[in-house]
């Protein structure tokens, strides 16, 4: 019979948990940035809202950083979810520094 606990359910969600802090960072960052370069060219008071063309790139450019961040971040954290363990309890990879490694290595 398996014996079931709660730290068996939250095992292995510390990972997905932090990139969360990435993902937003980089989207969030790269939108207020990208937003503000856009803006400087076209308004001289810096009352005035932001066209709709400038929030639209300034959307799709901060988007597109967030998958190049995060799409090796995903890449680790579905290995890490989708190992198997083995007869003594071990899974392929040790930590999410550890998969990076040996996808560099193997891949």
């Amino acid at each position: 019979m398996i014996s079931w606990q709660i730290s068996g359910f939250f095992k292995g969600m510390a990972f997905p948990v932090l990139t969360i802090a990435i993902s937003n960072s980089v989207a969030f960052g790269t939108y207020s940035n990208a937003l503000d370069y856009l803006m400087q060219s076209q308004r001289s008071d810096r009352g005035s809202a932001p066209s709709s063309l400038a929030v639209y790139l300034a959307g799709c450019l901060a988007g597109a950083a967030q998958v190049v961040v995060m799409a090796p971040v995903d890449l680790v954290k579905v290995r890490l979810q989708n190992q198997t363990e083995g007869c003594r309890g071990e899974g392929r990879y040790r930590g999410p520094v550890h998969c990076v490694a040996s996808i560099l290595r193997q891949e």
